[in-house]
């Protein structure tokens, strides 16, 4: 199911060692205040490929979002090295999947880019991934 998939990448992306300072873990779908991190699903896996079997092969874009309120350009470049360094971490490991499924790459589709600067000062910046993984079912 998407669903496992998505909690496997979410509790996945929170054993990452290197969260910054005022940052707990990472949300999903939600940008709380203050400095945060929100993981958020771009649409349902797209099967890319199926087997006689009925195994399959899918990917599923996400990206995570990191608000901070930098209060200079070298605060705004530390807050894009902190998510390339998150990127290099994710595409170096797979995540955990579960027995029916397995993953098999998480590549980084986009550099990090300013998505939004807010009305309060804050940014949100944003890296997008790509995850294919291998499913031994038929549910996605």
């Amino acid at each position: 199911m998407s669903a496992d998939v998505v909690r496997a990448v979410w509790e996945w992306i929170n054993t990452f060692p290197f969260f910054p300072e005022n940052v707990q873990m990472v949300e999903t779908e939600f940008l709380g205040r203050g400095d945060c991190l929100s993981l958020s699903v771009e649409n349902a896996p797209v099967i890319v490929s199926r087997f006689i079997s009925g195994a399959f092969t899918a990917q599923l874009k996400f990206g995570v979002r990191f608000r901070t309120a930098p209060g200079c350009s070298r605060q705004r470049i530390d807050a894009m090295k902190f998510l390339d360094c998150l990127a290099d971490w994710l595409q170096n490991g797979l995540p955990p999947l579960g027995s029916q499924m397995r993953a098999l790459a998480v590549e980084k589709s986009a550099p990090v880019i300013l998505e939004e600067r807010e009305e309060n000062g804050s940014e949100i910046y944003l890296v997008r991934f790509v995850l294919t993984y291998q499913a031994l079912s038929h549910s996605i």
